[in-house]
């Protein structure tokens, strides 16, 4: 049965973008977005913005929040990848709405660029 708060916080697009610390980087150019393969990641789940700019706001706090490490933002092909809503990855908390979501797919090399560091 699909429950109605499941439909709410789904969605599809298909750029996504994604901000990444630099000592990652290498793992990410070789095996693509896969937190599963990573030291640096926690959790099974790589969380994706709708706007650039979010991006960039949120690799620029995370740049200064882990001592100054290089952040890159990724754009992601997420044609047919279904994502989740997350209630409060955005850092702002003066938006109203934030445009983070999140998969538990991994997403292969061929499907990312790096786009900006900060």
């Amino acid at each position: 049965m699909i429950k109605l708060k499941d439909i709410l916080t789904e969605a599809r697009f298909d750029i996504g973008y994604h901000a990444a610390p630099g000592k990652v980087m290498g793992s990410i150019n070789k095996h693509g977005l896969n937190p599963k393969l990573s030291k640096y990641y926690d959790s099974d789940e790589i969380y994706f913005f709708r706007d650039k700019t979010e991006a960039h706001s949120y690799a620029v706090h995370m740049a200064h929040y882990d001592k100054y490490e290089p952040f890159y933002i990724i754009q992601a092909d997420l044609k047919g990848i279904d994502l989740k809503k997350d209630m409060g990855l955005n850092p702002s908390q003066d938006e109203i709405e934030d445009s983070a979501f999140y998969t538990n797919k991994p997403i292969p090399a061929n499907k990312i660029k790096v786009i900006d560091k900060v």
